[in-house]
C-alpha cells in the first residue's frame, strides 16, 4: 500500500505584528555621569537619562511569521481601546519607567507616537499590549514581548512584535473537512495532541458525514480545551482493508486562546489524494512492507511476517488471517516483534490463555547482541515458581532473579484462566493490568514510577527497546490479539 501525500490547506488567521521604532533622544539630565540620579557600572549610562520616543511604522498588520500550516483564532482588532509599552530588565541599577499607553484608532492601529522619560540607555526588554474591555473591565487581549532590544542615545532601533491573545483560561476548537464524494471515504479519523501528551484517535463514520452535490463534508467542535498549541491530525478512510485506508491526510499546528474560538478547514480536493510511498524508517513502512497493520485507532497489530523466532520457531503458529499467535510442545520458544526500539507504549495482550506448562512471558525493552544474546526485561505469568507474576532481568542472555514477585491469588488472577494484559512502558516506569475474564474491570498488579531503582536491577537497566513474547516447558498458550500503542 502506499502513502498518501499530506495536506496543508486550511483558513489560516496570522497573529498580530507591528514594527515598533524606538528612538533614544539627547540626554536630558543636567549632570554629569557622577551626579546621575542612579549608580551603575555599566559604561553605557555615562550620558545620564534621555527620552524614547516610541512609534509605530504603518498600522497593525498581520504577518507571516508562523507559517502556512499554523491556524490561530480570528482577531477583531476593533476591540482594541488602547496600547500599552512596558519596559523592563535594564541595566543594573537603572530605574524601571513607568509604562506608557497610546490610543488605538477604528482600526485597531496605534495612534502614536508615545514617550517614556528618563529612560537610562542599555538593553531592555520590550512589552505591548493590546488593551479592551472585557466583562466591565480593562484587561489586555493581546500581548508580545521582545527581549534584549538595544537602546542608545541618538539611535534608533525597529522592533518587530508579534502580539497573541495570552494563553490563559480555556477556548474552543472547530474544524471541517470536505471532499469529493467520489473518493468513497467511509471514515475520517482525528486526533489532537498538545505538549508530547500521547492523542488517541477519534472516528467519525458516514452517518455523521454530510453530502452537499459531489462533496462530502464533516465538522467538529472541540470546547473547553486548554489554551494553547495543539497539533491536529486528520486521516480519511475508504474501508477497514489496508489497501483502501490513508486516502488522505492532513496536519496542522493549531492555537487555542481563551474565550476565543480557533477555525480549521480543510478542502480536500482531487489532488491531494495523490499518492505518495511512506517515509523511511517509519511505521507507515513497515505497513508498507507488510510487517504492521496500522489501526484506525492508532495502535499496531503485527502480522504474520512481523515477528522473528529466534528459538522453537517450529512449535509457533501465527494465523495469517487474524494474527492469532499459539505457542506448543516443549522447550524454549520466543517471538520478537520486528519493530524499532520504544520507549513509551502500551501493549495489550487480549484472550491469552495457557492450557498447561509452567510459564510464559512478555519481553520489554529488548535488544540482542550479534550472538543472538538478549537484554531487556521479561514479564512472567509463571506457575513454576508458585502461581506468580513476577518482573526480571536479562544481561547478556542471562536471567537474573526476579526483581517483582506478586502472589497471582491475592488480586484474584488465575493463570489457566482467559485473559487480558495491559503492559505500559515510559522509560523506567512499569505498570501491568489484568482483566480477567476479558472485559471485565482492569485490575492493576504493577505500578513502579523508576523499575531501576529495585534490587536485582543492575546498572545498565535498559529504557526501550523491542517487545516479544516468550514460552518455555511443556506450556500450550494462545493469544487472540495483540495491539501496541506508541506514544515515542
Amino acid at each position: 500500500m502506499k502513502r498518501n501525500r499530506r495536506i496543508r490547506k486550511t483558513t489560516v488567521h496570522s497573529l498580530v505584528t507591528i514594527l515598533i521604532v524606538l528612538v533614544l533622544g539627547a540626554c536630558t539630565s543636567p549632570f554629569g555621569p557622577s551626579e546621575a540620579s542612579f549608580h551603575a557600572d555599566d559604561a553605557n549610562l555615562s550620558g545620564g537619562q534621555g527620552t524614547l520616543l516610541i512609534e509605530v511604522h504603518g498600522n497593525v498588520s498581520s504577518g507571516d511569521s508562523l507559517g502556512a500550516s499554523t491556524v490561530i483564532p480570528h482577531i477583531d482588532l476593533t476591540t482594541v481601546d488602547a496600547y500599552r509599552v512596558t519596559l523592563n530588565g535594564g541595566p543594573a541599577g537603572a530605574p524601571v519607567p513607568e509604562p506608557v499607553e497610546a490610543a488605538a484608532g477604528p482600526d485597531g492601529s496605534f495612534q502614536g507616537p508615545a514617550e517614556i522619560n528618563d529612560l537610562v540607555p542599555g538593553t531592555w526588554s520590550v512589552t505591548v499590549e493590546a488593551l479592551g474591555t472585557r466583562d466591565g473591565a480593562v484587561t489586555p487581549l493581546l500581548r508580545g514581548i521582545r527581549e534584549n532590544v538595544p537602546v542608545q542615545a541618538g539611535e534608533s532601533v525597529q522592533v518587530e512584535i508579534t502580539l497573541e491573545p495570552p494563553m490563559d483560561g480555556t477556548g474552543s476548537l472547530a474544524f471541517s473537512a470536505t471532499w469529493p464524494e467520489s473518493r468513497g471515504i467511509t471514515a475520517l479519523d482525528y486526533r489532537i495532541g498538545s505538549g508530547g501528551e500521547p492523542a488517541h484517535w477519534t472516528s467519525l463514520s458516514t452517518d455523521q458525514f454530510t453530502v452537499t452535490g459531489a462533496d462530502v463534508s464533516v465538522s467538529v467542535v472541540l470546547p473547553e480545551l486548554a489554551s494553547g498549541t495543539y497539533l491536529l491530525t486528520l486521516r480519511l478512510d475508504a474501508g477497514p482493508l489496508r489497501a483502501d485506508r490513508y486516502r488522505a491526510y492532513a496536519e496542522e499546528v493549531v492555537y487555542v486562546f481563551e474565550n476565543m474560538t480557533t477555525i480549521a478547514e480543510f478542502e480536500l480536493v482531487e489532488d491531494h489524494f495523490t499518492l505518495r510511498p511512506p517515509e523511511p524508517g517509519s511505521w507507515e513502512e513497515l505497513e508498507e512492507q507488510g510487517i504492521v497493520v496500522i489501526n484506525p485507532d492508532g495502535s499496531l497489530t503485527f502480522t504474520d511476517t512481523g515477528y522473528t523466532a529466534p528459538s522453537g520457531g517450529d512449535n509457533i503458529f501465527i494465523d495469517p488471517d487474524d494474527y492469532s499467535v499459539s505457542f506448543s510442545a516443549s522447550g524454549e520458544r520466543r517471538l520478537y516483534m520486528n519493530m524499532p526500539g520504544v520507549r513509551t507504549a502500551r501493549l495489550e495482550i487480549l484472550g491469552a490463555l495457557m492450557t498447561q506448562g509452567n510459564g510464559w512471558g512478555v519481553f520489554f525493552h529488548g535488544s540482542t547482541q550479534e550472538t543472538g544474546q538478549f537484554s531487556g526485561y521479561t514479564l512472567q505469568f509463571d506457575p513454576g515458581l508458585g502461581d506468580r507474576i513476577v518482573v526480571r532481568e536479562w544481561v547478556s542472555g542471562g536471567e537474573r532473579a526476579p526483581f517483582i514477585s506478586i502472589d497471582a491469588a491475592e488480586y484474584g488472577i488465575d493463570l489457566r484462566e482467559a485473559k487480558n494484559i495491559f503492559l505500559e512502558v515510559d522509560g523506567p516506569a512499569l505498570r501491568v493490568l489484568v482483566e480477567q475474564p476479558p472485559g471485565s474491570s482492569a485490575v492493576t498488579v504493577i505500578d513502579e514510577t523508576d523499575i531501576t531503582l529495585l534490587p536485582n536491577v543492575t546498572g545498565s537497566a535498559r529504557l526501550e527497546g523491542f517487545m516479544g513474547l516468550r514460552n518455555w516447558s511443556t506450556t500450550n498458550l494462545t493469544v487472540q490479539e495483540i495491539k501496541l500503542y506508541v506514544f515515542d
